[in-house]
């Protein structure tokens, strides 16, 4: 070898040994997110009808003469009952068998016409506006 190739060649070993590449591959690991769990529930109260549903068993739970029923049927005075076109407020960590125990509870929170939300009771705001749709805010009596 020539002595300019050696010496070209020892540059070039030298710059290769001084300019060192890192290469750092941290592996990150991502801890899978546990899908939502539907929320499943037992008793269904029925405001409309002040009774419950109970999907474990099917059966209906009314109030009849001072005394909680199970049936399969809600009674005769709710001929026109349709489960699926009611209002239904699930009842959530409730474990026992008589969701009764709560009416008073239940009857104040969704009475008979009042809208359910998510399984609270609706908050009504009162603007003194009464929703005529003029969009005069400020002056609400001009025409």
């Amino acid at each position: 070898m020539k002595p300019v190739q050696l010496i070209l060649a020892f540059l070039m070993l030298g710059i290769a040994a001084n300019a060192q590449i890192t290469v750092n591959i941290n592996k990150t690991e991502v801890a899978p997110v546990p899908a939502a769990k539907p929320t499943v529930v037992r008793y269904y109260y029925l405001p409309d009808y002040a009774s419950y549903y109970d999907v474990t068993t099917r059966n209906y739970i009314y109030s009849s003469n001072g005394n909680w029923i199970y049936a399969k049927k809600m009674p005769a005075r709710y001929k026109n009952y349709s489960f699926d076109k009611c209002r239904k407020v699930k009842i959530k960590n409730y474990r026992g068998s008589t969701p009764y125990v709560y009416y008073t509870k239940h009857a104040a929170l969704y009475r008979p016409g009042k809208p359910v939300h998510a399984g609270r009771p609706a908050k009504f705001h009162t603007t003194g506006h009464h929703g005529r749709g003029k969009g005069h805010a400020k002056d609400h009596h001009r025409h």
